[in-house]
């Protein structure tokens, strides 16, 4: 039986594609599940750090409960005076801290049925200016405001005074982002928008155990969990940086963003840092390295963001908009056979009655050639030959040409198609093989389609045209070749320094015999440069 016809493929050579490591696949499974539409800019998100992982999020004068498993509303607040910001979740889920434009920090509890609950469980006049961010302590008995006035105070839950514990004027200006360590009952980091980070231990009288300055207001800032690193956000700028070691610098990345980074968390039990800016682009690094592992792209400006422990859960807060996203299952190749999970005797009792079929030959799968493809199989290589280099394919897309040229050579009819063609086909010809002649991929081919046109054309009687063409491609072929001799000359100049450095010196008793007046050393220092002076020479 005739084999069928199969088109021509492009000549390429065969390389090794690696495949994708697994952490970019990993956050390739990302994907959208739900829209939220929110009345004005998504200010904060935060994620419940125990299972269900509720998601709350502030817009304008509104804080929302959304439940991440169903995507559907659990609470929605909206009886504030004035915009709230920054939530925040106690480790343990149950409690939940906002600030706002009022000055106050507010605390919910939101382990019950009913959500938020209509009226928050403690309530603090923290500031006369707006709270920007509440944050817990280790133990989660205390709370931190951080206020636009500068002050960072620090309030106990259990008293029932409306007085701080301890306050300190932290920055010359609005303090715009803040971080508590998850082991340490003392410790906080706060960031500014003048230019400062600070690093504090409540235990101390108002002095910072650490300043480290900036040359942009600091938007975002994450404490990493052995309390020993930070990463700061300020402008397009990502910095991590050693606080043990007085904040020196461990990573730049090169490849952060091109507009005002706004977010920051960790994901992946440390192993990705996850940042997100106002240019709606979310930038995944590793933290081995701070290589970028991944990128998304979203629709909306990005003001907020964060992530569930099991990194399943992606809540992203934008301009008007709340975005949820889930991690897709991966898809298990093999799956098991249904009829080797059930009983056989009930298959029979349940079965359908049977239906009389009528077996059919398979239809055997059809081509749908193209114009060059349909000619090959008539075996027109002239027309092939006329048709490739009469239109503009030999310039834009030598890897095509170079394949149907494949085909012709393992026919044995390069010279038979080649021969008898115009002035212009020839002219083209020459000028593919000028481009394309020492190129790896295509060389095996067009070595043999050199030797078969200068062949032809030696034969006949070509023009003015092709004989410029063809003087151009045998001089391109010249400047090649010598290319290539002088660059064996230097790579065997090169060898015969390299081995003649690596010969052995004499021994220091020959050395002594030869200049019994010098010393053993000077002896060997000289019979050292005069080996490679004459491998030197040499080359």
């Amino acid at each position: 039986m005739a084999v069928p016809y199969l088109p021509a493929q492009r000549a390429v050579t065969r390389e090794i594609k690696e495949g994708l490591p697994d952490d970019v696949l990993y956050w390739r499974r990302i994907q959208q599940l739900a829209v939220f539409k929110e009345p004005s800019a998504v200010t904060s998100v935060a994620i419940s750090p125990q299972a269900p992982y509720c998601i709350a999020s502030t817009s304008s004068v509104r804080l929302s409960l959304t439940d991440s498993v169903i995507c559907e509303p659990i609470d929605v607040m909206s009886r504030f005076k004035q915009a709230v910001y920054g939530a925040k979740f106690r480790n343990d889920g149950h409690l939940l801290a906002i600030g706002g434009e009022e000055g106050k920090a507010r605390i919910f509890d939101v382990s019950k049925s009913t959500g938020l609950g209509k009226a928050p469980v403690r309530s603090f006049r923290a500031s006369p200016t707006t709270v920007r961010a509440v944050l817990f302590t280790a133990s989660g008995k205390d709370v931190i405001s951080l206020a636009d006035d500068g002050f960072v105070k620090l309030w106990n839950l259990a008293s029932s005074e409306s007085k701080p514990i301890s306050e300190w004027s932290a920055h010359n200006d609005s303090i715009r982002c803040g971080a508590a360590s998850r082991t340490q009952e003392s410790l906080f980091v706060t960031g500014g928008y003048d230019h400062t980070v600070k690093l504090w231990d409540s235990r101390t009288s108002g002095e910072c155990s650490l300043e480290m300055k900036l040359d942009a207001p600091v938007e975002a800032i994450l404490l990493y969990p052995n309390d020993r690193l930070v990463a700061i956000a300020y402008g397009n700028n990502l910095r991590i940086c050693d606080v043990s070691y007085g904040g020196r610098i461990l990573a730049t990345p090169t490849v952060a963003h091109y507009k005002t980074i706004t977010s920051l968390v960790m994901a992946n039990s440390g192993e990705h840092l996850l940042s997100a800016d106002i240019g709606r682009r979310i930038n995944v690094f590793r933290t081995m390295s701070y290589s970028l592992c991944h990128s998304f792209s979203m629709p909306s400006p990005v003001i907020s963001m964060d992530i569930s422990p099991d990194d399943e859960t992606l809540a992203i807060g934008m301009t008007s908009i709340m975005a949820i996203y889930k991690r897709a299952p991966v898809k298990n190749e093999i799956v098991a056979s249904s009829m080797n999970l059930v009983d056989k005797r009930s298959i029979h009792r349940l079965a359908a009655p049977p239906v009389t079929m009528e077996l059919k030959d398979e239809e055997k799968k059809k081509f749908r050639l193209g114009k060059i493809d349909a000619m090959l199989k008539k075996f027109q290589h002239a027309y092939v030959i006329r048709t490739l280099f009469q239109s503009s394919n030999y310039i834009c897309r030598p890897d095509i040409v170079a394949g149907y040229l494949r085909v012709i050579l393992f026919r044995n009819a390069l010279h038979r198609a080649m021969a008898g063609q115009s002035s212009q086909v020839y002219s083209h010809i020459f000028k593919f093989l000028s481009n394309n002649l020492f190129k790896s991929d295509y060389f095996f081919v067009l070595r043999h389609v050199n030797e078969a046109i200068f062949d032809v054309i030696s034969e006949e009687d070509p023009d003015k045209q092709v004989l410029n063409a063809a003087k151009r491609l045998k001089q391109m072929i010249a400047k090649e070749v010598q290319a290539q001799k002088h660059m064996t000359k230097a790579i065997g100049s090169l060898e015969m320094i390299i081995s003649n450095s690596r010969r052995k010196l004499p021994k220091p008793a020959e050395n002594h015999a030869s200049d019994p007046d010098q010393p053993e050393s000077l002896n060997s220092v000289k019979g050292e440069k005069m080996e490679i002076d004459s491998a030197t020479a040499t080359a």
